[in-house]
């Protein structure tokens, strides 16, 4: 089994939408899967969403993103990926690169 890059949108998303990618991640945790996404550190370790004030370009995260996406094998994209620069970059790079593209159907809880 290979390493999931969990993509989706973040600007403009409370917290960064940080909340959705953390719940995918503890999924895929749970069910024994390797992943990786902007929202987690090195071994699925959930990251605290950047204070707004406090965020960098969004070219800096673009390049963190592509960096990890190109450790992976698949990639999963999130709810509201298609509205989303970045998701849509990562997942035509994905694609160019012959990765298996997947797209997250399972409904969020409310936390």
């Amino acid at each position: 089994m290979g390493i999931t890059f969990i993509s989706g949108p973040m600007t403009g998303y409370p917290n960064f939408n940080y909340p959705a990618f953390h719940e995918v991640g503890e999924y895929l945790k749970s069910r024994g899967e390797r992943f990786l996404s902007p929202a987690h550190g090195r071994f699925g370790h959930p990251r605290t969403a950047p204070a707004p004030d406090e965020a960098k370009p969004w070219e800096f995260y673009m390049r963190e993103s592509i960096k990890q996406l190109m450790l992976c094998d698949r990639i999963l994209m999130l709810p509201g990926w298609s509205n989303s620069e970045g998701a849509w970059l990562e997942r035509d790079l994905a694609k160019n690169l012959g990765m298996r593209i997947e797209y997250w159907s399972m409904t969020f809880s409310d936390s």
